[in-house]
């Protein structure tokens, strides 16, 4: 099984989005939570089969998506020992955001 990180990037993504929706729900922004736990852990087992994101094309595509309650992108990278989740982002984000996320930090 493949070590697993998690970025201070998507950290601070979950706790704004979190933030966000407790406004609302406090009970829905657990619930958020919880079942974004139980998405990863469906990820970390079987990676390959999500999506390359397309706008972090490299050529063994290590970065993947995997979509979120139909309006977010889980991003990740992809290693042979590693799978690094990088961020958590609104589907609609603009697509230049996303070449900030590419890494060789693997902290």
């Amino acid at each position: 099984m493949r070590e697993v990180k998690v970025k201070q990037q998507f950290l601070y993504s979950l706790l704004e989005i979190k933030q966000y929706i407790e406004q609302y729900s406090s009970q829905n922004a657990g619930k958020f939570v919880s079942d974004l736990k139980s998405k990863m852990d469906r990820i970390i087992q079987n990676p390959e089969t999500y999506s390359p994101e397309k706008n972090l094309l490299t050529k063994r595509r290590i970065y993947r998506f995997a979509i979120y309650k139909k309006q977010y992108k889980i991003i990740f990278k992809v290693l042979e020992t590693r799978i690094i989740f990088l961020d958590i982002v609104h589907g609609k984000r603009q697509p230049g955001y996303f070449k900030g996320l590419r890494t060789t930090d693997y902290r």
